[in-house]
């Protein structure tokens, strides 16, 4: 009989055991539905948190992009002037009629002309040099035009542009 009530008690045992089973088996199902809860609130806080972020960051963004575009704007508009203006320059920095090269060079005949703006251009005026004889002419009282006569030792005064 003990061998049978070893065995009974083991049986017994066994059957308490798949029962309490099913008792606690419904015990942690229950902790799984309270964590995926836990879990979708954690969630859906964090939802809201990052919702309420992206609101307010939202405009803050909007206007960055605004303003950046406003300046790209007016550096591209900057731009386009300076352009402008380039080419104005180049165009008036052209050897245009009547104005003067930018590297002159030496006129090889060392010949003299001046034109007027008005057009009309003077004539050469050399100097005449007086012989000997003509200079004591003109100190005997003979009227002379100091203009267009000079004599040897007094050269006339080239005005200079300084």
């Amino acid at each position: 009989m003990f061998i049978l009530s070893q065995a009974q008690n083991q049986f017994q045992n066994r059957q308490n055991n798949q029962q309490a089973t099913p008792a606690t088996a419904s015990g942690p199902p229950d902790e799984l539905k309270g964590m995926m809860q836990q879990l979708l609130q954690g969630q859906h806080i964090q939802g809201k948190a990052l919702k309420q972020v992206t609101t307010e960051i939202n405009p803050r963004m909007d206007n960055m992009f605004t303003e950046l575009n406003s300046k790209y704007d007016a550096v591209a508009s900057h731009i386009r002037q300076m352009d402008v203006q380039i080419a104005q320059t180049a165009e008036t920095i052209k050897r245009q009629q009547g104005t003067l090269l930018g590297n002159t060079y030496k006129n090889p005949k060392d010949c003299n002309a001046v034109d007027l703006r008005s057009g009309r251009h003077l004539s050469d005026l050399v100097p005449k040099k007086l012989t000997a004889q003509e200079k004591g002419k003109h100190k005997e009282g003979e009227p002379h035009s100091h203009e267009d006569v000079y004599d040897d030792d007094h050269e006339p005064e080239q005005p200079t542009n300084r």
